[in-house]
């Protein structure tokens, strides 16, 4: 009998070890891509980013709660990844280190409770980690799906080209560097917009694109290139 053949049949155990740390690692390095990282900034920005990271981590327990009100199971999953997004990058900015997996079995009823109210960054990751266990969901896929939809707000010149091309721009020579400069400070809210090259972990150059002022008033801050895609994680569940 072959066996090994029959081994290809047996349904495989998600690895949600590998699963979160892809996840946490792939968080950082999007973040380093505009400047946030650890080695590159000083003891107040950090802080500063903390303050920030754990308000929008507010933000996303609250959206996990109203998500369970409305029996949105896909707006669900991809509210839990982002708890994960979120606290995990302000766990990295407390602490200087990835955030590790843990084992934990819990009631979803109980392990739901203690989430929506802890303020406890750690706490938060932990339960979330142990709810995405227990869900009848591909998991990895919407993790999949987070990181892609993530690293799509900084464009390769490919992903510009695709993205701007069908918008028949009056630049027939096709710079399209420029082009989204232009889109950008269409409208006015936007002005001295410029970009950056910088070069994600798989060795690719990617844009960045930065604002000099947000009407009118200096504020530098990244802007999302056309090429930024949201994730649909209806197909991750079962």
């Amino acid at each position: 009998m072959n066996q090994e053949f029959l081994a290809t049949l047996q349904k495989k155990e998600a690895d949600y070890e590998a699963i979160f740390r892809k996840l946490h690692k792939g968080v950082v390095s999007t973040n380093a891509l505009i400047g946030q990282d650890l080695a590159k900034i000083d003891n107040t920005t950090r802080e500063a980013l903390v303050t920030t990271y754990k308000s929008l981590l507010d933000e996303e327990l609250k959206e996990v709660g109203e998500a369970i009100e409305k029996e949105d199971k896909v707006n669900l999953l991809g509210e839990l990844i982002d708890v994960l997004v979120v606290g995990g990058f302000c766990y990295y900015l407390n602490t200087g280190k990835v955030y590790e997996y843990a084992y934990s079995y819990n009631d979803l009823g109980a392990a739901f409770d203690i989430l929506l109210k802890t303020k406890s960054v750690s706490t938060a990751l932990h339960y979330t980690q142990a709810i995405l266990q227990q869900m009848d969901c591909d998991v990895d896929k919407g993790v999949d799906a987070i990181l892609k939809a993530n690293l799509s707000k900084f464009a390769t010149l490919e992903e510009l080209s695709f993205a701007l091309d069908p918008l028949e721009l009056e630049d027939k020579d096709h710079n399209y560097v420029q082009e989204q400069i232009k889109l950008l400070e269409q409208g006015g809210r936007y002005g001295e917009v410029s970009a950056e090259i910088v070069t994600d972990d798989n060795g690719e150059e990617r844009y960045v694109f930065w604002s000099g002022t947000v009407y009118g008033k200096s504020n530098k801050k990244y802007l999302k290139a056309k090429s930024f895609v949201e994730s649909n994680l209806t197909d991750c569940w079962k």
